[in-house]
């Protein structure tokens, strides 16, 4: 009888199959994180600005005709702030699951 035997074969490198040089690839990288923390820094941009929002809003001093419109323009930056720091975690989140060490 006869008897098989498997071997294993050595695998390529993601880089040796890859058409992106690593070069290419810590370029991509580095934008990655560029971006990423570009939109960290809109995300803290727009809290603020939703923060200044609701501190006119709460002002007795506002007349009661621009409240509404206070109120939509804080609403309005609180969701575009959480939004953008949503998308700020999930792009540093693939930066990091993606590293090459």
């Amino acid at each position: 009888t006869e008897i098989e035997i498997e071997t294993e074969t050595e695998t390529e490198t993601e880089f040796e199959t890859s058409p992106i040089s690593k070069v290419q690839w810590n370029a991509k990288k580095t934008t990655t994180w560029g971006i990423t923390g570009a939109t960290a820094i809109a995300s803290g941009a727009l809290y603020v600005l939703a923060r200044s929002y609701r501190s006119n809003y709460d002002d007795p001093a506002t007349p009661y005709e621009e409240l509404d419109g206070l109120r939509t323009k804080t609403h309005t930056a609180s969701l575009a702030s959480i939004g953008t720091g949503l998308f700020a975690i999930g792009l540093g989140s693939y930066a990091v699951l993606t590293v090459d060490f």
